[in-house]
């Protein structure tokens, strides 16, 4: 995958730079040859990214490398091989690999802590492995790992991610995959879900601040600005609770969730430590996920509170996520909370206007006392 395409890539352009040097030897050693004003010192279009194919490339293979070394540390004769990578973020390397002959993923992680962060990790991945045994519910976990090092061996996701599979699915299967994914969050909430006292400035300050600082077009700030100040009213008449909280991982999102069509299994991956938090805020990520893939497919789709109606239903039904009505407006809370902020950051995103269709529908059917 990665590493094949990386080398792949590495050739071609070296060979253009070759040639290219070639020309311009060529050109220097004849005295009645001379290259144009407007050339020196202004590399053309397709050098420039040669240049860049052959610096990305490079990086690629010393991630790659870096990593080996850090397997080879960690695991010895037992380590992965056969590296593929595909991304190396600011928060961690991510590359595909062979280990004991199966496919795995491989997540090293940028942490100051290695070794907090991997036991958190771990002691998470071990809390899910009670819960998610087997079954049609399933939960991607590390079948080793190296604390030291930040390095994770973690299953590979089987089938295809949820919001793929949801894009061919007519209303009742749609709502039936949404219903699956609500089962396995409120499963893994364990017994941890509770109620507590709602502290609404926490999220509308720190909201704001990013709102102060993002340079955004008059018309999205003065979008942006109306929604908040509606969410900080609605945060005010919510204050104090209680609030449905459990231990979540703040990323229940469609890309990391798959669906195997062959055996009906739903997986989460992308897991590392919980934190005990409201549930409106896992439960409003993926639902502002899937809402925002159907109005690419549908744009005038109709909305409730900036999402699907039945995709809300649907979850908020699930085992675990109930909802009596008076908590419900936490709901609303995170939902617009969620919309505002996607907003905020994808402004100048090809999804920019989806994410104003529902900011203003969130505004329009949220009561906001």
């Amino acid at each position: 995958m990665a590493g094949p395409r990386a080398r792949g890539q590495t050739r071609a352009p070296v060979r253009d730079l070759g040639c290219r040097r070639a020309r311009l030897s060529a050109h220097r050693l004849s005295p009645d040859r001379q290259l144009p004003d407007r050339d020196v010192g202004k590399p053309s279009a397709p050098r420039s990214r040669s240049v860049k194919l052959i610096r990305d490339a490079l990086a690629a293979r010393r991630a790659r490398d870096a990593l080996s070394r850090d397997l080879t540390a960690a695991f010895g004769s037992n380590a992965p091989h056969s590296l593929t990578l595909i991304k190396d973020g600011p928060q961690a390397l991510v590359a595909g690999a062979t280990w004991q002959g199966e496919s795995v993923i491989l997540k090293q992680f940028h942490t100051p802590d290695p070794v907090g962060f991997m036991a958190e990790m771990a002691a998470e991945h071990d809390r899910l492995r009670a819960l998610f045994p087997h079954g049609a519910l399933r939960a991607g976990l590390m079948r080793a790992h190296s604390a030291p090092h930040a390095i994770a061996v973690l299953d590979k996701a089987p089938g295809e991610r949820l919001d793929a599979v949801l894009d061919h699915a007519d209303a009742d299967r749609r709502a039936a995959l949404i219903a699956q994914a609500g089962a396995w969050l409120g499963r893994a909430l364990g017994d941890g879900r509770d109620t507590g006292t709602f502290f609404p400035r926490f999220w509308v300050d720190r909201l704001e601040a990013e709102i102060t600082a993002a340079p955004l077009p008059a018309p999205e700030r003065d979008l942006i600005l109306r929604a908040h100040r509606g969410l900080r009213r609605l945060g005010r008449a919510l204050r104090h609770g209680p609030i449905p909280r459990g231990p979540i991982h703040a990323d229940f999102a469609p890309h990391n969730i798959f669906h195997d069509t062959e055996t009906g299994t739903l997986w989460v991956f992308d897991i590392q430590k919980t934190t005990h938090m409201p549930l409106g805020l896992d439960i409003a990520r993926l639902l502002v996920g899937l809402s925002v893939q159907m109005q690419r497919q549908h744009p005038e789709c109709t909305l409730h509170a900036g999402v699907l109606a039945s995709d809300r239903r649907a979850m908020l039904a699930a085992k675990g996520l109930e909802h009596p009505a008076e908590a419900l407006p936490f709901v609303d809370f995170f939902l617009g909370h969620r919309l505002i902020k996607a907003l905020l950051d994808k402004h100048a995103h090809p999804d920019a206007p989806i994410f104003r269709r529902a900011v203003e529908n969130w505004l329009k059917e949220t009561p906001c006392p």
